[in-house]
């Protein structure tokens, strides 16, 4: 199931201000390599658009001894890569991490720090619409705050019963809890098929929407009995071997493995075919203990980083390769991600 982008219907020209999600791929063109990740949501303005990227200015401050002069006009970070910071501070919040050799345009020093700041490139799928701080309300009743919005009846004349048919909740932003307001249909896809019948007043984490209709994530609770590997469901389930042995035959296909993850890396020139692409090295999938490529999406960004090494996941991959070079390890783009 693809994700939609939220920032889509707004976020076609420049001057747009948006919010860049925690974790999101930060890439030195439209389709260049990624040069790090962002640590923390960041607001900015939009400053061009190509295809479903935008670009945006990351300032901020770096520590002088993380550079390497390469010019009076620019530096680049050192054979470690480092951090941008909100401040010039060792305490300060950092607000990416960059790998090593990212070229940044320096400013006025602060004692070991230095103004810092470069155009960046982020997939719309890591947006979301800017909403101003709003100031503190003043004499008012402490309550809980709506998850949802609901646009006000134009006429006094029309009942809350006209309300109920005509309301529509709107996502300020994505994770806004949601539930929902009558029966409905749990669907693989807009207008796809239906997998589960949700009755009213089910709580719901939105994720993304797109026109009319949101793609959600609920939570529930099945017997065990009822449950086995998706990898193992059908006989013949595909295998690390069977990618490397017939990788041609196997390209595009979609798996559903139980794998074990290592370490959270970025492509290098080494492995050709990443593309200098965040992706997990992962072992697996089972007790078959292949080495495996997970190429990882802007949207699993967050998720990915977090995992501990040796974390065992339940992961939706396509395959994307299955005997690259120079290595002959096979390479497979990451659709859903899950700790067990």
């Amino acid at each position: 199931m693809s994700v939609a982008s939220p920032v889509q219907a707004f976020a076609q020209k420049r001057g747009e201000r948006v919010r860049v999600l925690s974790g999101s791929a930060l890439r030195s063109a439209p389709t260049g390599e990624v040069i790090g990740v962002l640590s923390r949501t960041l607001d900015a303005q939009v400053e061009s658009v190509i295809g479903s990227t935008v670009r945006l200015h990351l300032n901020g401050f770096a520590d002088s001894r993380q550079l390497s002069v390469a010019s009076k006009s620019k530096t680049v970070m050192g054979a470690s890569g480092g951090s941008i910071r909100d401040g010039a501070s060792d305490k300060a919040p950092t607000l990416a991490e960059l790998r090593k050799g990212a070229t940044i345009f320096p400013g006025q020093k602060s004692g070991n720090f230095v103004a810092v700041s470069r155009p960046v490139w982020v997939d719309k799928s890591r947006l979301s619409k800017f909403v101003a701080a709003k100031p503190p309300a003043i004499a008012t009743p402490t309550r809980v705050a709506p998850a949802i919005s609901v646009p006000v009846p134009t006429s006094p004349q029309k009942t809350s019963a006209t309300a109920k048919t005509s309301v529509k909740p709107v996502m300020e932003a994505p994770g806004s809890p949601l539930e929902t307001s009558a029966q409905t249909s749990l669907r693989r896809g807009p207008d796809g098929d239906a997998l589960v019948t949700l009755p009213s007043g089910t709580l719901l984490t939105p994720l993304a929407s797109e026109n009319g209709w949101t793609r959600v994530r609920v939570e529930g609770w099945v017997p065990s009995k009822d449950l086995v590997d998706a990898e193992t469901r059908a006989a013949g389930a595909i295998t690390a071997a069977d990618l490397r042995t017939d990788p041609e035959a196997n390209k595009g296909k979609i798996v559903h493995w139980s794998v074990e993850a290592l370490s959270y890396q970025l492509g290098d020139g080494l492995r050709r075919e990443l593309n200098g692409e965040p992706y997990l090295l992962a072992r697996g999938p089972g007790k078959e203990r292949a080495i495996l490529y997970l190429v990882v999406p802007d949207s699993l960004i967050s998720s990915a980083r977090s995992l501990a090494p040796l974390s065992t996941i339940s992961i939706t991959a396509r395959v994307r390769s299955g005997r690259s070079q120079p290595a002959g390890i096979p390479i497979l783009d990451l659709l859903e991600l899950f700790r067990r």
